[in-house]
């Protein structure tokens, strides 16, 4: 989950959209067998001796002999002919390729982001009325400002003609100042010089820490550390360490560009370091090693004279008034004590160390938006492989390099909003939207009756648990209302870095649309949450449910088309899991309106500590694949729990459904979980992801629940057999 911060903090991104897996959090690899050589596989070789299962996901555990039934692999047996035809070849092992409905439906994703690039680059810019309800001239401004932002950003001869000229007016503006008076008005920024955009606060508006009914702004202590880490300032690590090399090799690499000597660059960064431990130092570190606990001290209001008071020689009222944040009816915030002490570094004694700070935070921001080689070396200093991209006028492996590189360095982190909506405009339906919605209001209200039934729960957490469902946000494809970019117009700058610069400030600009305003639970912000991402999650400290459109792009998971059966196997179970996780022993420590309130009693924690339990034992007795030690159930229960849920809930809904036909969902959910990736890979997915492996997804979730006996006659004997009392049931 996302904590809170600086909304215009920049977008971590990799390429390859990473799906969650059914959400939570991202995939977390120990990556074990990333240099060893793959191992031979044995076709048809079941997990144990004593065990039916074959761990079908890995590549070339099956030929076209290997014999597997229903009631013996259930997921192998679904999924055996499509196993088959991905098996992957030496190459795509070695590439660390894998196949699955997660992965295809990423590379379909991947495929439609690059081409909205592609078409922005074009010189035909046509616009279509969007079904998802974005107005059609909106759309085509929109594609207009990607279309002038993309041509810059790939516009390789003139940014490599200015070099690193167009930054230099910046870092020009910073060694200008010659009083404290200077620096307002350079935190100001009101000619948009700070480019960087950091004050040594964080400014958010968004609903308070308690009482959520009104907008106010937030103010945080500093967050944008060179280490990452305050911590790192008294204690240094080796990611410190790693991080301190990084950006001394940017900083010293443009300031000898700029024709910066030696001994002045050593000052530079002794006095940048120099001030920003300071900040470090005022900032509350024990209360940041437990967040939970810092939020009971954090919810400090103020009013606009009170921070007068409080800021000392800080100007933060100046700097809120700047950006149209001074008429706020409150404040709040987390840190007095930091604004307090951050007062008293703001003097001329330290004025040439704030300088510092602001010149390394300059070139370390705008490093990759200057000429290729110093891109180039901005690649090296991350530990990427830097290499020329030639432009080429056909549609060759050249130009798809050149428009990934665009989307991961470019568009993500400056104009990932924009892109949003031009995805939301050409691929998204309010057809769907509106059949989506409906299918979550039936499940939430399936779930109410689940809470209603549940027995482990005491009476009064049952009470919160239907209080928080029923008040449950739902965030589904994409928003109802969208930023309009139409008032930042670009045509006036002719190069990245000034671009970018209005781009930042445009967004901070915006954030004095919301204050005072009534905080609109159904609001949802694309710069705060991209829809872009092939994911469902739930967020508890929102409590809200997030479908993003990423999710449905290859229409495996959700399509108009398939039938109630196909739907409710594979979009439902994964609606249901996700709701489950309010309910779970994370979700029971946040209320209806996301704050952090424990609502189960200590009975109620015992209860499903019990059941979790005997999730965890499960999962230990079981050897993910041949050759392989028991299972981590620890670390895999809170998912497997989830998954149960999920289930449970869909096959709840069955009941009410005439002529339901289990078969099809039972074999359309077993399809939703088929995998295919190489022994090193499945190896790095058992040791280090909190989600069970897929093919443990299908089989083991199945097994407890009595209308998959039912529908397939699985009798004492069958692979796919677990006695009635030994199964799990969690809800």
């Amino acid at each position: 989950m996302k904590k809170q911060g600086h909304i215009l903090k920049k977008m971590t991104a990799s390429l390859l959209i990473v799906s969650m897996l059914c959400g939570c959090s991202a995939v977390s690899l120990n990556l074990q067998g990333e240099n060893m050589p793959e191992e031979p596989v044995n076709p048809g070789e079941t997990v144990t001796s004593d065990s039916r299962w074959i761990n079908s996901d890995i590549s070339g555990s099956l030929d076209e002999n290997t014999k597997v039934s229903l009631k013996d692999d259930f997921h192998t047996a679904v999924n055996r002919d499509w196993l088959l035809e991905h098996r992957l070849t030496s190459e795509e092992k070695k590439n660390k390729e894998q196949y699955g409905t997660f992965e295809d439906n990423d590379k379909e994703l991947e495929e439609r982001l690059l081409e909205i690039i592609h078409d922005t680059e074009s010189d035909e810019l046509v616009s279509a009325e969007s079904g998802a309800g974005i107005p059609e001239e909106q759309t085509e401004y929109n594609r207009r400002l990607m279309k002038k932002f993309v041509t810059l950003a790939s516009g390789w001869d003139d940014r490599n003609q200015r070099g690193i000229q167009p930054l230099v007016p910046y870092i020009e503006k910073i060694q200008d100042i010659k009083s404290m008076e200077d620096m307002t008005t350079y935190l100001k920024n009101e000619d948009g010089s700070n480019f960087s955009l950091e004050n040594c606060v964080s400014l958010q508006v968004t609903k308070p820490l308690k009482e959520r009914t009104q907008n106010t702004v937030m103010i945080y202590p500093y967050d944008g550390f060179f280490l990452r880490q305050a911590t790192e300032y008294s204690s240094i690590s080796m990611q410190g360490i790693f991080m301190k090399k990084m950006n001394d090799g940017q900083v010293t690499y443009l300031l000898k560009k700029m024709g910066y000597g030696d001994p002045e660059i050593q000052r530079i960064l002794a006095s940048g370091y120099k001030f920003e431990s300071r900040l470090a130092e005022i900032q509350n570190l024990t209360a940041q090693q437990s967040f939970y606990s810092y939020l009971k001290v954090a919810d400090n209001t103020y009013t606009y004279g009170e921070l007068e008071k409080l800021q000392g020689n800080f100007p933060l009222t100046e700097i809120l008034q700047s950006y149209g944040l001074q008429n706020s009816d409150t404040y709040t915030v987390t840190e007095p004590d930091y604004i307090r002490e951050l007062g008293k570094l703001f003097t001329e004694k330290n004025l040439e160390e704030i300088k510092a700070f602001y010149i390394m935070h300059t070139l370390t921001s705008a490093i990759m938006l200057l000429d290729r080689e110093t891109f180039d070396s901005y690649l090296d200093f991350i530990g990427q492989t830097p290499g020329t991209i030639t432009i080429s006028t056909t549609q060759t492996m050249e130009d798809k390099k050149k428009r990934e590189e665009l989307f991961q360095y470019y568009v993500i982190p400056y104009m990932s909003e924009v892109l949003d909506q031009i995805y939301i405009a050409k691929y998204c339906e309010k057809s769907e939207k509106e059949d989506l919605t409906l299918l979550v209001q039936d499940i939430l209200d399936t779930y109410h009756e689940l809470l209603q039934e549940e027995t482990w729960l005491s009476e009064e957490a049952r009470e919160k648990a239907i209080e928080k469902l029923d008040y449950m946000k739902m965030n589904v494809l994409y928003p109802d209302q969208f930023r309009d970019y139409r008032q930042l117009d670009l045509d006036q700058y002719d190069n990245l870095v000034d671009m970018v610069a209005a781009v930042q400030k445009f967004g901070m600009m915006t954030m004095q649309e919301q204050v005072n305003q009534p905080v609109d639970r159904n609001a949802w912000d694309l710069r705060e949450q991209a829809t872009i991402q092939g994911n469902a999650f739930y967020a508890p400290d929102s409590n809200s449910f997030n479908i993003l459109a990423g999710l449905i792009a290859d229409g495996e998971f959700y399509s108009q088309d398939m039938t109630y059966e196909e739907k409710l196997a594979h979009i439902g179970t994964v609606i249901g899991h996700e709701i489950t996780h309010a309910f779970d022993n994370t979700g029971s420590q946040f209320d209806k309106e996301g704050r952090k309130e424990m609502w189960w009693s200590t009975e109620d924690n015992f209860a499903f500590g019990t059941k979790t339990t005997r999730v965890i034992k499960f999962y230990n007795a079981l050897v993910p694949y041949p050759g392989a030690e028991t299972y981590d159930g620890s670390k895999v229960a809170g998912e497997a729990i989830a998954d149960m849920g999920g289930l449970a809930c869909a096959l709840k809904m069955a009941e009410k459904k005439a002529d339901f036909n289990y078969d099809e969902f039972f074999t359309a959910y077993a399809k939703g979980w088929r995998a295919c990736r190489s022994l090193n890979h499945e190896k790095d997915y058992a040791f280090g992801d909190e989600h069970p492996l897929a093919y443990l997804r299908t089989n083991v979730t199945l097994q407890q629940f009595d209308k998959f006996y039912e529908t397939y006659d699985i009798q004492p004997g069958d692979g796919m057999y677990y006695p009635p009392e030994k199964r799990i049931k969690i809800w």
